[in-house]
């Protein structure tokens, strides 16, 4: 995990324990609490759903599964935050520093990621169904396995990032950077890939298609969603690309045989 608790001194940990205990406290009276500086805080399982954290230095926090639901989180410094299976739903994370932070099995339903930093950092198995991650910088992440229908990464930079067996059915992907991204596996039915750079990714075996409902008639996208279905990215695009087989609306193709 990248969280440094074990680098911390013993007096150095009772001290973010402590921060903690009276962050949640204050917490319960107060919610708006910006620029607090808590680098290395000890908030696992905390209750801070609605408050106002923005601008804070939570470097390196323990915040495993915490309720952060509608949270604000905007400019935030999170490198090396353990927010592993953290309830972050509709939470506000613009600009946020999450470099090298462990978002693992996290809620981020519907969050708000534009710009924000996430080289490095670990969100496989995470949540993201609708969620805004525009512009944002996930190169070297790991998303193997995220659920990201219907998410916005318009504009963004993931390259190198392991995305394999991530379902990303009608999720935007317009100008995202996806050279040397790893896609194998990967469900991108009914996905934006317009203007997307795909050169050297890998897509062994992903799953492309034109329609918003799969072959046996049920629905990609959630009720919520109001995303429409994108053509698969044109040949010579999918050529670009690392693969020997990848599947286009039912069908299994090799480079030889894709038309």
């Amino acid at each position: 995990m990248a969280w440094e608790w074990e680098r911390l001194s013993p007096v150095a940990r009772l001290v973010a324990s402590l921060a903690g205990v009276a962050l949640q406290e204050t917490s319960r009276h107060q919610q708006y609490l910006v620029k607090l500086e808590l680098a290395h805080v000890n908030l696992a399982g905390a209750k801070l759903s609605s408050c106002d954290l923005s601008a804070g230095d939570l470097r390196g926090a323990h915040l495993e599964r915490a309720d952060l639901r509608k949270v604000n989180l905007e400019e935030t410094q999170l490198v090396d935050a353990v927010l592993w299976r953290a309830n972050l739903s509709w939470a506000r994370l613009g600009r946020a520093d999450l470099r090298k932070a462990n978002l693992a099995l996290a809620d981020l339903t519907e969050a708000e990621l534009g710009e924000a930093r996430l080289a490095g950092a670990s969100l496989e198995g995470a949540l993201l169904n609708r969620a805004e991650v525009e512009g944002a910088i996930l190169d070297d992440a790991r998303l193997a396995g995220a659920i990201c229908e219907s998410a916005l990464f318009a504009g963004a930079s993931l390259v190198r990032a392991d995305l394999r067996k991530a379902n990303l059915a009608l999720a935007d992907l317009t100008g995202a950077d996806l050279r040397g991204a790893k896609l194998d596996g990967a469900d991108l039915r009914g996905a934006d890939l317009e203007g997307a750079q795909l050169a050297g990714a890998s897509l062994e075996r992903a799953i492309f298609g034109s329609s918003d409902h799969d072959e046996s008639g049920t629905p990609l996208k959630t009720i919520l969603s109001s995303r429409e279905a994108a053509e698969p990215p044109a040949r010579e695009e999918l050529l670009a690309a690392d693969w020997t087989k990848v599947r286009v609306n039912g069908v299994d193709y090799t480079r030889e045989t894709l038309p």
